[in-house]
């Protein structure tokens, strides 16, 4: 494996490794730059932390390289003020063992999650993304944050599904998995928001389900099991009848296995 720090001119920075790779980087990122993973081979998992102040994830290559291009400007606001932040980078890549991809998990977790990683898994896409603030983005339901009082900035990321009721969440797992919880924590920054009570779901071994949801900051617990699920569609988003035009969802979490 290869982990390089590089731009559209110049590679900055490689480290090659075979089970683990570390690579320093004592140097600020600029526009444009960019974190490469080059795997042995693919597919394959990899436990990946791309920066001291984001938690490590474990993602399924499906082919090509991992790429992830620093973020700058508003695409920082969804991100901690210490992330990518001045020189001192830590970049760590292991290959997990075959116990941590068997074991029950949250499947949907991916906290180097973005918007042009098609062949990176989990990933999550909406509708609605090209319309929407970084702090908005369906990409933070899947980050592992689920502080959920507040809104608008950082660590009170969510999805808005900007008061459209054809708005639609999809997660990819990349691969067949078995499905046994899906946990939704909704955003709660009452009475600002309002919630939703209702959402209905698609997998796509094509079961669906519709949700019932309550008015709570807690993790709503849904207990489905479902074999053979590549993706899940999220859609039908009805909110409750109040005052507040805003509901959104903070985090949403699959628990299950890997095939």
């Amino acid at each position: 494996m290869r982990i390089e720090i590089k731009n559209d001119k110049e590679v900055k920075a490689s480290q090659d490794g075979t089970n683990k790779i570390q690579l320093f980087y004592n140097e600020e990122y600029q526009q444009g730059d960019k974190i490469c993973i080059y795997p042995d081979e693919v597919p394959t998992y990899l436990h990946i932390k791309i920066d001291d102040a984001i938690e490590e994830t474990m993602i399924y290559l499906k082919e090509g390289i991992f790429e992830y291009y620093i973020p700058f400007e508003q695409q920082r606001k969804a991100y901690s003020y210490k992330a990518f932040y001045n020189k001192k980078h830590l970049i760590k890549v292991t290959k997990p063992s075959l116990n941590q991809i068997q074991s029950y998990q949250n499947l949907a977790l991916n906290t180097v999650d973005q918007e042009n990683q098609n062949h990176v898994f989990p990933h999550v896409s909406s509708s609605l993304d090209d319309k929407l603030q970084p702090v908005f983005q369906a990409k933070n339901i899947i980050d592992g944050l689920t502080f959920n009082n507040e809104h608008g900035r950082w660590p009170y990321t969510s999805w808005s599904y900007m008061q459209d009721s054809s708005a639609s969440l999809t997660i990819n797992f990349g691969r067949e998995v078995n499905v046994e919880e899906i946990h939704i924590y909704l955003r709660a920054d009452f009475p600002h928001d309002s919630y939703f009570k209702k959402i209905s779901l698609e997998f796509s071994n094509g079961v669906r389900k519709q949700l019932d949801l309550i008015s709570t900051n807690q993790a709503q617990v849904f207990k489905i099991k479902q074999k053979d699920v590549e993706r899940i569609r999220f859609y039908g988003f009805i909110k409750n009848e109040d005052e507040s035009n805003f509901a959104a969802i903070s985090q949403i979490e699959v628990y299950g296995y890997n095939q």
